[in-house]
């Protein structure tokens, strides 16, 4: 089996070369390593052109207009000529056995079309959190995030391409909403359990590290979406997932409520049954469940607000 890298760049001359160090100390074979400039105006390219010239055989640099991270990992993605790809962001790392231990996995797994990893999240502040896949849930991993990462996963190359390969469209849950495509299609997965993977959430300017509106209305869709998909496919069989989804729907809804309650009460009201009961969870206490049971979710989420007060 054959890895192609895909590394998406954008006004990253501050980690790109730290990034590309950790694809040339795979202890695997790579068909190429291609790096896929999305318009930088500072000194990407001529970080990547100076890694370039001390490794031609290894290095591909294309060059293109800032379109975003979705259309340079397409643009990467046509190029390559890897049987899996390793999509990393640029200002990610992966440890030098990551590509070897997949491969392996894949070996021993008939060729899935994915290879789910663990991955290690750098948190402001400098922590590192050990980020653990559902292993053999993939469903229930989408619905809580638990399904691993755009850089902690192997890709089959044919099979993200025949799921319609990257929306460009979307501005974050990227990665997510393509694994719902091919999960529905019924891709196989395979579970590394080692974190051989470093996601830096703490870089300034990263999508995942705003939390805006719009993060969350995607990130409802898509659970929303799953949930119409699971319960078309056989309500009985995927009933703890789909009990799931409404649990993280609703807390979504709950977090947004505080930026923009209006749209929280009407995403409810679309997406959530008259007969719904909240669970306890790290965000919704016991006394927030009898004041919504008995209120309702507007006034329970308005009476929240008046006492924190």
């Amino acid at each position: 089996m054959t890895v192609s890298v895909v590394i998406p760049c954008y006004n990253v001359e501050q980690c790109i070369a730290a990034c590309l160090r950790s694809v040339l100390e795979q202890d695997v074979a790579l068909n190429e390593i291609i790096c896929v400039d999305d318009g930088s105006s500072d000194g990407t390219v001529a970080i990547i052109e100076a890694l370039q010239a001390e490794h031609p055989q290894r290095v591909t640099l294309l060059k293109g207009s800032h379109q975003g991270a979705s259309t340079a990992r397409n643009t990467g993605l046509q190029a390559a000529s890897g049987t899996y790809i390793q999509f990393l962001d640029a200002d990610d790392l992966i440890l030098p056995n990551k590509l070897s231990g997949q491969l392996a996995l894949v070996a021993a797994n008939d060729s899935p079309e994915l290879v789910v990893g663990d991955y290690f999240v750098v948190q402001h502040g400098g922590g590192h959190e050990h980020i653990k896949a559902l292993a053999n849930e993939p469903w229930m991993g989408l619905i809580k995030t638990r399904i691993g990462s755009t850089c902690s996963n192997l890709w089959k190359r044919s099979a993200v391409i025949a799921a319609g390969a990257w929306n460009e469209d979307l501005a974050s849950s990227q990665d997510h909403e393509l694994l719902f495509r091919m999960l529905r299609m019924g891709c196989t997965v395979a579970y590394d359990q080692r974190a051989c993977t470093v996601v830096d959430k703490a870089r300034p300017g990263r999508i995942s590290a705003t939390d805006n509106t719009g993060n969350w209305l995607r990130y409802i869709e898509l659970r929303a979406a799953v949930r119409t998909h699971l319960r078309t496919v056989d309500a009985e069989r995927f009933d703890a997932e789909i009990r799931a989804a409404d649990q993280y729907l609703f807390m979504a809804m709950h977090l947004l409520a505080h930026k923009d309650l209006a749209l929280a009460v009407g995403l409810y009201q679309q997406h959530m049954s008259q007969d719904f009961a909240p669970e306890v969870s790290a965000a919704i206490t016991k006394r927030y469940i009898l004041a919504h049971q008995v209120l309702g979710f507007e006034r329970a989420v308005r009476l929240g607000q008046l006492l924190k007060k």
